[in-house]
């Protein structure tokens, strides 16, 4: 089951009052931490027939919760060689309507919770730490529908991937926090 439904994480942006960076490294390690706990659940409270089986459930979860229509593009998996390459297309995803509901079109990627939660099942279902990074986003023009998502080893992104593994650090939220704390003091 899980941990809560789009509404609920894409309606968090909002009233962080943060900055938009800040408030996108929230929502991506809450995305983490949700993934990665549906990830273990789904393969402590069920028997899976194989490993393919169970990193389908994570689709199909999101779906049921009402994410979007998600397909896993292509998947070359193997937990055993360490091996994980997956790209995930979300058709009418909430989080992306909402965000341009609210602000319009956006400069960049807005499915943040999303691409954390991702990132965290696909580190738990490989035991590895798994980066999902967002090519392409409905909330970044009207009519697109598809948000398009890789995900690979965090290693194996390279340069590519050091933006977007930055927001995971807890440390980076925790010094704007304190920041921010000591300026309205």
């Amino acid at each position: 089951m899980p941990s809560s439904g789009p509404r609920a994480w894409s309606a968090m942006r909002a009233p962080l009052g943060l900055a938009e960076h800040a408030a996108r490294g929230v929502l991506t390690r809450f995305g983490f931490q949700s993934g990665f706990q549906d990830a273990t659940r789904l393969r402590t409270y069920y028997d899976w027939d194989s490993d393919q089986e169970w990193l389908r459930a994570g689709p199909r979860l999101l779906q049921q919760v009402g994410t979007g229509k998600v397909e896993l593009e292509e998947v070359v998996v193997d937990r055993t060689r360490g091996v994980f390459r997956v790209v995930v297309v979300v058709t009418d995803s909430l989080e992306a309507a909402m965000a341009r509901d609210r602000r319009g079109p956006a400069p960049e990627p807005v499915c943040d919770r999303l691409v954390g939660w991702l990132s965290g099942f696909g580190s738990a279902f490989l035991g590895d730490d798994v980066l999902f990074i967002e090519h392409q986003c409905a909330g970044q023009e009207e009519g697109r529908r598809a948000c398009r998502f890789e995900g690979r080893l965090a290693a194996e992104w390279g340069e590519a991937g050091q933006p977007h593994h930055a927001l995971y650090r807890r440390d980076a939220i925790g010094e704007r926090l304190a920041t921010q704390d000591r300026e309205l003091l």
